[in-house]
């Protein structure tokens, strides 16, 4: 390793980290640069009794989300009616095979951030069965920036025991979270037949939200 041009003496603190630096590189150590740990809020986490955002929820026949549509369960939080006659928790957040529609939970963030990590449960893989096809539990997410919609994705559980990590990055900063429900999905992405299954579909909780807030960063 060379310190400086060559051109002129280095100064005694230049030497000195001119050796050390010399020394590390020599020894094959490479020595990292300190990494930040992100900033993460927690928001919502229900086992911890922190709700610190507020939370709106719609339900099948609702023209809009409002407050009192909201009801939290000790495993969770979600949209109060039932949308099927199978679930044993009214609380869930779930699509009504019946009507073709699903609840939404609104997650209202109090600043702009670039991205939240959510916990749900009950939120199961090969929930269904039918002609020997598992299905599974499927939901959708849309980042709102203000009325305009920044992005959106699908999620489909993997979970044998309901609890699920999702992780939301859209492309842009948002305030607003929508999570809804949809109707079974396969393994090869096939949707369920409408009507095959009556008493039940995807539905779910939400435990717990934590959040990257824009300044932060």
């Amino acid at each position: 390793m060379v310190c400086g041009d060559g051109m002129a003496p280095l100064r005694p603190g230049a030497v000195l980290i001119c050796i050390m630096s010399s020394l590390i590189a020599l020894s094959g150590v490479l020595v990292p640069r300190p990494l930040m740990a992100e900033p993460l809020i927690v928001g919502i986490d229900v086992g911890a009794g922190i709700f610190q955002l507020d939370l709106l929820a719609q339900n099948i026949g609702e023209a809009a989300p409002n407050a009192q549509a909201v009801e939290r369960h000790r495993d969770g939080i979600g949209a109060a009616g039932r949308q099927a006659t199978a679930p044993s928790i009214k609380a869930e957040t779930g699509f009504d095979p019946r009507s073709g529609r699903s609840e939404i939970l609104v997650i209202q963030f109090k600043e702009a951030i670039t991205r939240a990590y959510l916990d749900l449960s009950y939120f199961y893989a090969g929930e269904a069965e039918s002609a020997g096809r598992n299905y599974h539990e499927r939901g959708v997410w849309q980042a709102y920036h203000g009325a305009r919609q920044v992005d959106r994705g699908s999620f489909v559980s993997n979970s044998n025991d309901g609890h699920f990590s999702l992780p939301v990055m859209p492309r842009a900063p948002f305030d607003r979270l929508l999570l809804s429900a949809t109707p079974y999905i396969s393994d090869d992405g096939v949707e369920i037949a409408p009507g095959l299954i009556l008493t039940d579909s995807s539905d779910f909780l939400l435990r717990r939200v934590a959040y990257v807030p824009v300044m932060s960063e």
